[in-house]
């Protein structure tokens, strides 16, 4: 049984479903000592292997595998009229998306976008990323 993108799931669905959880993500990119300053010094995940050809780093319960790549891909504007992956998005506590933004500024990085409830940027590479507390309120709006 499937629901339409966006539909709430019901205890139904989710004892059907055979996708439990986020396993990895793998993003392309162009120098891996880059990438482990961007996603290891500056967002604070975790190195769980190292390759010749990829940095893997722990978020939460998934990895984040970044593999090396030798082109590079255009980036121009918010939205993309091609398919494929748009935006990874981690989630983050309230609180902790306030500091991981300043934490981004510090080093540089450009907010492209910021919802109630999400932060978007892009990797050193262009990969969109988003840190996302939804449904949480934010860390101001709380009772």
């Amino acid at each position: 049984m499937r629901s339409r993108p966006g539909a709430a799931l019901t205890n139904e669905h989710l004892e059907e479903s055979l996708l439990v959880k986020l396993h990895h993500v793998a993003i392309q990119v162009l120098d891996l000592a880059v990438a482990r300053a961007f996603y290891v010094d500056v967002l604070g995940l975790a190195v769980v292997r190292t390759q010749d050809h990829a940095l893997w780093v722990q978020a939460g319960d998934a990895i984040v595998m970044l593999e090396k790549c030798e082109g590079a891909r255009d980036v121009d504007g918010w939205r993309s009229a091609a398919p494929g992956p748009f935006c990874v998005a981690f989630a983050v506590e309230p609180e902790a998306r306030v500091r991981l933004r300043e934490r981004l500024i510090a080093a540089g990085v450009v907010v492209e976008h910021e919802s109630t409830y999400t932060t978007y940027v892009r990797d050193p590479f262009g990969a969109r990323l988003g840190f996302s507390h939804h449904p949480q309120p934010p860390w101001d709006q709380r009772p």
